[in-house]
């Protein structure tokens, strides 16, 4: 079998002259679920009209969303060009995002503003629901010069909802396959000198497998934003979420445990306030914290009688806080200047309990894991601007101090041009980097400590071709990226020297290895007829694969290997119709192409392929009751009409075809 997925190169030129001729892609669509939005915040940190950008932006409507019945936050980006979504099996299970070919700890994730993901990079999707969600803006490419670590393949930012003029009630409660049950409840209100929003949700569902497989989730979030007059803004916002999923199989796949489960409970808190100093200059103060608590629990009978109790609790914060100012000087330029300070830590151990029949009852044994923290001082500045008609730029530079690694300083710089009549061409270089998680670096009860680990690197090339046709009917675009990613931490096993007594075992360890790059082209094409039908496509051709690896590298990749689970071909559609009457239909397919994968059942493991699919979700709703305040509708939703069998990590099944049925109100005064 050849393990290196082989791609067509098409030539840069023949794309861009195909997206003139006929209806192609576009990075950034405008569907009823997929917009290009007019102003987008997260690309520069400020607000910015979006044919100023200079990188790929997808943003997706919390509400256009909810119209088509997602849930999920993973599910929603899996119509985003160049993103992978991987679920482990069933409902709850492990989901990672792989954007544009990096590793699934490349992507900074972002609620209000506030940092989610793991020291290390590591963000799980699983728990993360639309209640109360405004938006998602998607940025492809490094975002380090502006937000630091973890940020090398994109950012995405999640908003909460802020209340509107009038007050709105929103409720839903649906059930179906698997054992579903959902609901949810969202209130939002504003006036001049203050607005608010309130959401709540609740998931559950008994999953693919016929037993030890359900998974139960819920969330609380809120946004409150008060105006002090015209020049001062303070925003607060909120997020927890507690989940609870059962499991029963073992690494391989293996269902196998009647009793295994995870837990996690997570407080995402921000705090946002601005204050005009003049017309031109801006002052903010922003601070966010991130709290989570795991918790992993297995029982398991032993062969000579009673009971072995296994508990691994863990808990992480990343609190942070905020400083910088805007100073605009005309439409040429916008500066920036901020400085930033952050604190992450995190604290595990493993439990076992051996509950025996002996009169002594339990006795337990405690494996210490870590205990660590670590410090982060950072100091960025940015520039914006249209210098002349029918060109815009970006540019922002950022240096970070690091309490247990080397200091490391990031930039990116970019530009974009009107040539002629609804056409646009961008570019952009830069540089990103994904700092070591503390097991990696202070060792673990699993592997030693590595002090001199130091940061993943990446440096990206991005160029694309927008073109607006038909009065805006039609948008098309094509894209084409390269990013090369160095000094890749990768896991280099223990050696044991074959002593009767494992005493002399050289223990495993992390080190800075490989070197990969994934480049790519992009396409696509948003049709919207007024406001009722929409259609869009993506499509992205992907090769990502190791070049290099140092001499006596242990590991299972070589140069030219591909990346894992990084299929070379993967693209979505969509079609919907809002009819005036008051029903709505809608259908979004998504492919995946073939992607390398790893089989952990055999040891040593293999490479192996698994097959390209095709999965097809309809929705629709109708309205049985309207009047001048309130609507009540019907809801459906059909995911994997098709019921394909499929499966994102091997020996993981997806989940067959799930029919959703419930109802839905909808209120205002």
């Amino acid at each position: 079998m050849n393990r290196t997925n082989t791609i067509t190169h098409i030539p840069f030129v023949a794309v861009v002259a195909a997206a003139l001729c006929a209806p192609t892609i576009a990075s950034a669509q405008r569907s009823d679920s997929t917009v290009l939005a007019p102003v987008v915040v997260t690309a520069t940190r400020i607000p910015t009209a979006a044919s100023s950008l200079t990188q790929p932006i997808t943003v997706l409507l919390g509400d256009d969303l909810r119209a088509r019945g997602v849930v999920t936050v993973a599910e929603a980006l899996r119509s985003v060009p160049g993103a992978t979504i991987v679920q482990s099996g069933s409902f709850g299970a492990v989901t990672s995002l792989f954007l544009r070919g990096g590793e699934s700890r490349y992507t900074k994730v972002l609620i209000d503003g506030v940092p989610v993901n793991s020291v290390g990079g590591t963000f799980f999707f699983q728990n993360l629901t639309l209640e109360n969600v405004d938006r998602i803006e998607v940025v492809e490419g490094p975002g380090s010069a502006l937000y630091g670590a973890d940020a090398l393949s994109g950012v995405i930012q999640i908003f909460t909802r802020s209340g509107g003029s009038h007050g709105t009630l929103d409720a839903t409660a649906r059930a179906g396959s698997y054992g579903t049950r959902e609901g949810s409840a969202a209130l939002s209100r504003g006036i001049p000198a203050a607005a608010y929003s309130l959401g709540a949700g609740w998931h559950q569902t008994d999953g693919v497998i016929p037993f030890n497989n359900q998974y139960t989730t819920g969330t609380l979030s809120g946004a409150l934003k008060l105006a002090a007059g015209a020049r001062s803004v303070v925003r607060l916002t909120s997020r927890y979420s507690s989940s609870v999923y059962h499991f029963p199989t073992d690494f391989s796949g293996v269902p196998n445990d009647t009793n295994s489960y995870t837990s996690q409970h997570r407080l995402v808190l921000g705090a946002d306030a601005s204050h005009a100093l003049t017309p031109a200059v801006t002052l903010r103060l922003l601070a966010g914290d991130n709290e989570v608590h795991d918790l992993s629990e297995d029982t398991r009978a032993r062969k000579a009688g009673g009971l072995v109790k296994t508990s691994a609790p863990a808990i992480g914060f990343r609190r942070r806080v905020e400083a910088r100012a805007e100073a605009a000087t005309g439409r040429r330029a916008t500066i920036t200047l901020g400085s930033d300070y952050e604190r992450e830590a995190e604290r595990a151990k493993v439990i076992s309990y051996n509950y025996t029949t002996s009169p002594d009852g339990v006795a337990g044994t405690t494996i210490p894991g870590g205990d660590d923290h670590r410090i982060t001082r950072g100091y960025y500045a940015a520039a914006q601007g249209v210098p002349v008609d029918r060109l815009s730029y970006d540019a922002s530079v950022r240096y970070d101090n690091h309490s247990d690694y080397k200091d490391v300083t990031t930039y990116h710089a970019g530009a974009a041009a009107q040539l002629w009549n609804g056409a646009r061409v961008r570019g952009s270089y830069g540089t990103g980097f994904n700092a070591p998680a503390f097991y990696q670096t202070q060792g673990s009860a699993y592997n030693r400590s590595n002090s001199a680990l130091q940061p993943e690197q990446v440096r990206t090339l991005d160029v694309g071709l927008e073109q607006s046709l038909l009065s805006g009917t039609l948008r098309a675009s094509v894209a084409a990226f390269d990013q090369r990613f160095s000094q890749l931490i990768q896991y280099v096993p223990g050696l044991n020297s074959g002593a009767p007594d494992y005493s002399e075992i050289t223990p495993a360890y992390y080190d800075n290895l490989t070197q990969a790059r994934a480049r790519g082209y992009q396409a696509g094409a948003q049709l919207a007829r007024g406001r009722e039908w929409s259609a869009s496509l993506s499509y992205t051709q992907l090769l990502a694969k190791v070049y290099a690896v140092p001499p006596g590298f242990g590991g299972s990749l070589r140069p030219g290997d591909a990346l894992l689970r990084r299929p070379s071909h993967s693209g979505s559609g969509l079609l919907s119709y809002a009819a005036p009457a008051g029903w709505y239909a809608s259908a979004n397919a998504t492919y995946v192409g073939k992607r390398p994968d790893m089989d952990f059942a055999i040891f040593p493991s293999p490479t192996i392929t698994l097959p390209a699919y095709v999965k097809l979700d309809l929705a629709g709703s109708v309205n049985v009751l309207r009047t001048a305040s309130r609507t009540l509708g019907l809801t459906a939703r059909v995911d994997n009409v098709l019921g394909k069998r499929y499966e994102d990590v091997l020996h993981f099944p997806a989940p067959g075809r799930t029919v959703v049925i419930g109802g839905r109100l909808t209120a205002t005064r």
